[in-house]
């Protein structure tokens, strides 16, 4: 469950009517085929299904100490909460030198930069 449960109360054959909550990160997946219809004698469960929302992308960069574009970056995508993990470049030449805080970490609703720093390779 993602949110706590409505009850809805009316007179038998009178119409009911539910509708799907907004959740943060999530959207609806599958509204169910008795989202509408009437009360009954017997209890009935209206169950909306839901999935995450994609997240925000986060980008990967390569770079020198002076900020200097070493190799493309690469673009990591996944749903809102899950996990990435990033990896630096094997670039000729260059070793890294800092590996950033952020090299794991999860997808959110804001747009995410992870930057590797290399240095010239003795």
């Amino acid at each position: 469950e993602l949110a706590t449960p409505d009850t809805l109360n009316g007179k038998i054959d009178a119409p009911y009517q539910s509708t799907a909550k907004s959740l943060s990160g999530w959207a609806v997946k599958t509204t169910p085929a008795n989202a509408t219809g009437v009360f009954t004698d017997t209890n009935q469960a209206v169950t909306y299904v839901y999935e995450r929302v994609d997240g925000a992308p986060v980008t990967v960069k390569y770079v020198d100490g002076d900020g200097n574009e070493l190799a493309t970056p690469d673009t990591l995508n996944g749903k809102i909460d899950a996990p990435y993990q990033s990896t630096a470049k094997s670039i000729t030449g260059w070793t890294v030198k800092t590996t950033p805080g952020n090299a794991t970490g999860v997808f959110t609703d804001t747009n995410q930069t992870v930057t590797y720093v290399y240095e010239k390779a003795d």
